[in-house]
């Protein structure tokens, strides 16, 4: 709200207002008709795109700081990977007591 009024109230040359009160002044220009949404439109569009290219540009480096510092690096060094665990032999089938004959077998 205060980037729109602001520059109105302080500004009295339209070519130092800002990015948004520029584009009210320009919007109030073309009226309220609807044949001019085009016109509308392409102010908009040329208004957002250095901010598109801005966070194109720098957003490779905003990623990569964010993934730095979620690991945990030990003297520059890369993370090790943890061992796979080593699979352990299946245990032997116990013979029953009395020279492996059971009554119940």
């Amino acid at each position: 709200m205060t980037d729109y009024i602001w520059p109105e109230v302080i500004l009295k040359n339209t070519s130092q207002f800002t990015v948004s009160a520029g584009l009210q002044a320009f919007v109030s220009t073309l009226g309220f008709s609807t044949a001019n949404g085009s016109e509308v439109f392409a102010a908009y569009v040329i208004a957002v795109a250095p901010l598109f290219a801005l966070v194109g540009v720098t957003m490779r480096y905003f990623v990569g700081g964010m993934t730095t510092g979620a690991l945990k690096i030990v003297s520059g060094a890369a993370p090790k990977a943890r061992p796979a665990p080593q699979a352990q032999p299946a245990p032997q089938a116990q013979p029953a007591p009395g020279g492996g004959h059971s009554k119940w077998a």
